[in-house]
């Protein structure tokens, strides 16, 4: 039975790396995930490593690459502006509660837009279609 589980779990990423290969890069969806920026309370930053430089050439070379990064290349923002968003957009956590709300109160069109924000009912389809069940328990 766990040898029939581990092999539709290898036959389904092996088929997924396959389509994944096929597929035009303008139509792949590729998140870029910055842990925390800036580094702070209970956070692992990215110790020696210029973030906001490395963010933008990985952007450039997605864009070169034929990668859809939602603005042309030559709208990207410098790498001071694209540091001002990352600031703004990032850490804030449940210890500073009141940034958290203001943040989301004044983005929140475009964080629902990108769902980046979604309801409950979202949440429970989302997982309903792609998590297994034995990890996500809904306490009633």
């Amino acid at each position: 039975m766990l040898f029939n589980q581990v092999l539709k779990k290898m036959v389904k990423l092996t088929t997924g790396w396959a389509n994944l290969k096929d597929m035009d890069n303008f139509d792949k969806v590729v998140s870029i995930v910055l842990y925390n920026y800036p580094p702070g309370k209970g956070e692992i930053g990215a110790s020696y490593l210029d973030v906001f430089q490395s963010t933008y050439d990985l952007l450039v070379h997605l864009s070169d690459a034929g990668y859809d990064i939602g603005m042309n290349k030559s709208d990207l923002p410098s790498v001071k502006e694209l540091s001002e968003w990352i600031i703004y957009m990032g850490n804030k956590g449940t210890w500073a509660q009141g940034e958290l709300n203001k943040y989301v109160e004044s983005n929140w069109e475009m964080l629902r837009q990108h769902h980046q924000l979604v309801t409950q009912e979202e949440f429970d389809k989302l997982v309903a279609t792609n998590m297994n069940q034995d990890l996500y328990k809904k306490d009633g």
